[in-house]
């Protein structure tokens, strides 16, 4: 019989004071349907102190709902011990396989690991604790949003505990297990790939809970950045090859 080590809690953000569209209730239909055993908290302004971070609290006073759940999503995990997903991931298979470690992550197609693919951890679990370090003395910066992406500090982090650049399957030193991309990441997040059955999660990118001048804006920095994206996802396999930045 496989060990129980993380608590069968699903959680997720929502922020904002938004209805939730179809798609998302949907996806979270889809955790609870394949998971019945389990508790599915929703991370809100209600339950979560936004001011307990600068970063947080800058980050929802400038309406970037996305770069607040960063951390709110940490800080959770750590505090209580579960599961997180966004709200953007659809369930195709149980999580029960996955709880039996002290930590879970799943890495993207750019190679470096996300948190709102999907991530699991114990309570007070020393990566999540060595994250939310860096995040205490972070301040949030709308004009240099890439220098405050959670994807390359987490990744960092598990680089110092073994994570290695390849797409496979990997236990590091502290138990935790990182999963390749065919489990949820399947979908490119610029189109393409392909669910396998390996999958276990979707992440469908819908980046739902931003309204649709919000979502103008974002296309019209991804426009103005879009000489620096590249080199940021190079700076990010630096991280994987043995660079720090």
């Amino acid at each position: 019989m496989r060990e129980i080590v993380i608590p069968r809690k699903i959680y997720y953000v929502w922020i904002g004071n938004k209805n939730k569209p179809v798609s998302v209730i949907s996806n979270i239909e889809s955790w609870r349907r394949l998971n019945p055993e389990y508790e599915i908290i929703e991370i809100n302004e209600d339950n979560f102190d936004i001011s307990s971070y600068k970063f947080v609290s800058q980050a929802y006073d400038q309406k970037m709902w996305a770069f607040a759940s960063d951390v709110m999503r940490i800080d959770t995990i750590y505090k209580n011990g579960g599961i997180y997903l966004d709200t953007d991931v659809e369930a195709i298979k149980p999580f029960d396989k996955l709880i039996d470690s002290s930590s879970f992550w799943a890495l993207e197609n750019t190679g470096a690991v996300a948190t709102g693919l999907v991530f699991g951890a114990t309570k007070e679990n020393p990566i999540l604790k060595d994250i939310l370090d860096i995040y205490t003395d972070l301040n949030f910066n709308i004009d240099n949003q890439f220098e405050t992406m959670t994807v390359p500090i987490v990744t960092n982090v598990l680089k110092k505990y073994g994570l290695k650049f390849n797409n496979r399957k990997q236990i590091l030193k502290s138990g935790a297990v990182i999963y390749p991309t065919p489990y949820f990441a399947p979908i490119h997040f610029w189109g393409g790939g392909k669910v396998s059955k390996k999958t276990i999660t979707v992440h469908h990118y819908a980046a739902s809970w931003l309204s649709e001048s919000q979502n103008k804006l974002n296309l019209k920095n991804f426009k103005r950045s879009l000489t620096l994206y590249i080199p940021k996802i190079i700076r990010i396999i630096d991280i994987l090859r043995g660079k720090s930045w």
